[in-house]
């Protein structure tokens, strides 16, 4: 009986519990410091948790956005989103006013990668935007 318990403790001591990997990192002004590949902003989360958050912030006062990226659960992500989105929108394209993107995922390790490069506003995209307007307006009316 007792071999039977050391067999099934021994068993049990050597399963390898699976666990997401994250990007992480608090308050940085570009993606790609945050992405970083060296071990200070790769992460592997606690077993309890099951998703990569990342929040895009844009106060109006600064004219860069400021990242963090961290393991949670993905209630408590969900919850983020809610709250943050309640006070502020997420409006990447809306420069000169505030605006807040909060992500979850969880699907892969490392999922939270590109999430704040999706969510910075193109300017070449609203250029292109406004000259189309232009265009029609002048030779469509």
């Amino acid at each position: 009986m007792w071999s039977l318990i050391c067999l099934l403790i021994l068993f049990l001591d050597y399963q390898k519990v699976e666990t997401l990997s994250c990007y992480q990192c608090s308050m940085k002004y570009s993606n790609t410091e945050c992405n970083s590949n060296n071990s200070i902003y790769v992460t592997e989360c606690q077993p309890t948790y099951d998703t990569c958050l990342t929040i895009v912030l844009k106060p109006s006062i600064l004219d860069e956005i400021i990242i963090t990226k961290y393991c949670t659960k993905r209630k408590a992500c969900e919850l983020q989103q809610k709250y943050t989105h309640s006070l502020t929108p997420c409006e990447p394209n809306n420069e000169g006013r505030n605006w807040a993107c909060v992500s979850c995922c969880g699907e892969r390790d490392l999922c939270n990668h590109d999430d704040s490069n999706r969510l910075i506003p193109n300017r070449y995209l609203s250029a292109i935007f406004l000259l189309i307007i232009i265009v029609h307006f002048v030779f469509f009316k």
